[in-house]
C-alpha cells in the first residue's frame, strides 16, 4: 500500500455511551462530544457539519475519514457505517472501520509492557466481546472476534485478560472474581483513539473502497 499523508481526517466514534466526533487539521484535532446516543442517527450528519463549518472546511476537503467499526453498539455502528460510506462514496474519500477491540488493545499496550493478552468488552445480555492480541502487532488481530458468555470467562488463568469498565461492572454483580493478570480499562474508547490510532499504524491508498469500510458484528448475525 502507499502511504497516504493526510491533512484534514474525520474521525467517529458512536460505538460507546456518547457519539464523539473529531477532526484532525494537520497537528491540531478538535473533538465534539454528544451525550444522545440514542438518537445519533439524527445528530451525526449534523454533528460533522457543525464540527467541518467551525474549521471552514467541507465534506470535499477531507482526505480521510475513520470510525470505530465495532463490534459495538448495533445501532451506532450501522449508523454511521452507512452515513460515512455515502459521504466517502460520493467524494471518492478513503473511509477507514477501526475495530473497538484494535484500539482497546492499544490504549492497554501504551501502558503496559504485557506481550499477549485478550480484550474483553461488554456486548449485551449475558455476552461479550473477546478477541486476541499480541503487543508486538497491534495492528493486526491474532483470531477474528468473536462471542462468548460471560459466565464461560475463566479469569484464574496466566493468560492477561483486559476488560472494559461496563463489562467490569457486570463482573462485580456475579460470583467472578478478577485477579492480578487482569486489567480494567477505565474508559472507553473515543473518536481521538481512532485518529491516534492511525497516526501509528494505517497507511492507507487514497479514494474510497467499500472493503475497508465495513462493520464488524463479531460474526453475530442480527
Amino acid at each position: 500500500m502507499m502511504y497516504y499523508i493526510f491533512m484534514y481526517i474525520l474521525a467517529v466514534d458512536s460505538a460507546n455511551e456518547v457519539l464523539s466526533v473529531s477532526l484532525k487539521i494537520k497537528d491540531k484535532v478538535n473533538t465534539d462530544i454528544y451525550d444522545d446516543i440514542k438518537h445519533s442517527s439524527e445528530i451525526l450528519l449534523v454533528a460533522i457539519d457543525k464540527l467541518l463549518n467551525n474549521n471552514g472546511l467541507q465534506s470535499n476537503d477531507l482526505n480521510c475519514i475513520l470510525y470505530n467499526k465495532g463490534p459495538a453498539s448495533f445501532t451506532g455502528t450501522r449508523v454511521a457505517a452507512s452515513c460515512l460510506q455515502a459521504i466517502g462514496f460520493s467524494k471518492d474519500i478513503p473511509v477507514i472501520g477501526i475495530s473497538s477491540m484494535q484500539l482497546m488493545a492499544d490504549i492497554f499496550s501504551m501502558e503496559s509492557s504485557i506481550e499477549s493478552f485478550t480484550c474483553l468488552k461488554y456486548a449485551y445480555g449475558e455476552m461479550c466481546f473477546s478477541c486476541d492480541f499480541t503487543s508486538d502487532n497491534l495492528s493486526k488481530q491474532m483470531d477474528s472476534c468473536k462471542l462468548v458468555k460471560i459466565e464461560e470467562l475463566n479469569f484464574h488463568t496466566d493468560k492477561f485478560k483486559v476488560l472494559n469498565e461496563k463489562l467490569h461492572q457486570y463482573i462485580k454483580n456475579t460470583d467472578k472474581q478478577l485477579t492480578e493478570t487482569n486489567k480494567v480499562l477505565m474508559r472507553e474508547t473515543n473518536s481521538e483513539d481512532l485518529i491516534e490510532y492511525c497516526n501509528r499504524y494505517l497507511k492507507i491508498e487514497p479514494g474510497f473502497n467499500l472493503s475497508d469500510s465495513l462493520p464488524d458484528y463479531a460474526n453475530h448475525q442480527l
